[in-house]
């Protein structure tokens, strides 16, 4: 046993043992491995991951054939007392397609939606207002449209009319603001998928203030928007004009507003938020990167110039 021992130690230590020669291939991998290990990491901290966190919107547009009519909002701020007093106990709110006909059919009742007009779509409006609701920490009464399937625009500046009834104290309103203006109301258009808390709170729609008395007209924009994680819906662009009453609504006089709402056009701008990268175009760039440094080890172990 200790002859083997000793045999083998003098043929390690010869000095041909110490000649040991140069392994292209072993110094190829090693490169390889130091530059992804050190290129990786640096890439991860510096694009990968940033890219992976980062929000992008991204948007198109195109055209439609149809659309559908949007929800309607209707808001009064309870500390306001320049705003009217919506009501709907004596006179219920109306709705129009194509045109004012008390004498027209339910827009759901139509076989084809939006072929036979004008129809109705007063069974859409909230049956009573709702005395409270809070949004901002502000305090409003609250009356509501439900857009239905059977309210839908087959030819742009189609018209849809809705109107609903107020009082004016106009006593207090002067009292209260020491000038008498013209009595108001916050309006909001919403997806008909959404209801009103859900499109306030993702943003997608926003109070107007609009002048009450008054037949208010607003060309809608369709635009289609899609959060990060959340179904698309649509946010509406509101171009509004206001066309004045002439006659003033007095103490405890009841006015009424008038809503004329069309789509000019159905082109339809469409954004989408998601991240700059998803996890397969990090993997993509980490193989485009692992090819550049295979190539830089196979230059820098010698590996190239082999014969």
């Amino acid at each position: 046993m200790r002859g083997w021992l000793l045999t083998g130690s003098a043929y390690c230590f010869q000095k041909k043992s110490f000649r040991g020669r140069y392994s292209r291939n072993l110094g190829n991998t090693v490169c390889v491995v130091l530059a992804c290990l050190v290129g990786s990491t640096a890439l991860y901290w510096t694009t990968w991951y940033p890219n992976l966190r980062r929000d992008v919107i991204t948007t198109s547009t195109d055209t439609v054939n149809s659309t559908y009519y949007p929800s309607i909002a209707l808001f009064q701020r309870l500390d306001w007392s320049s705003q009217g007093h919506l009501t709907v106990d004596n006179l219920p709110p109306k709705c129009f397609l194509g045109w004012y006909n008390d004498a027209a059919p339910d827009c759901d009742s139509i076989a084809v939606p939006g072929s036979a007009l004008p129809c109705k779509c007063d069974t859409r409006w909230d049956s009573s207002v709702t005395e409270l609701f809070v949004w901002e920490d502000t305090t409003y009464r609250l009356l509501i449209l439900h857009a239905s399937r059977g309210m839908i625009s087959l030819h742009p500046t189609t018209a849809m009319l809705a109107e609903v009834w107020f009082t004016y104290n106009s006593t207090k309103a002067l009292a209260d603001a020491g000038r008498v203006l013209s009595p108001s109301l916050w309006v909001a258009m919403f997806d008909p998928t959404l209801d009103i808390t859900e499109a306030l709170e993702r943003g997608y729609t926003r109070m107007q203030l609009v002048d009450a008395n008054a037949l208010v007209a607003i060309n809608l924009g369709l635009q289609l928007r899609e959060s990060a994680g959340q179904t698309p819906a649509f946010d509406y662009e509101l171009s509004i004009s206001t066309i004045p009453s002439v006659s003033k609504v007095e103490d405890d006089d009841t006015g009424w507003l008038s809503l004329f709402l069309q789509f000019p056009s159905f082109t339809r701008q469409v954004s989408n938020q998601h991240k700059a990268w998803s996890w397969s175009d990090a993997i993509a760039a980490a193989g485009s990167w692992f090819g550049l440094f295979t190539l830089l080890g196979w230059m820098t172990s010698r590996l190239a110039t082999m014969e």
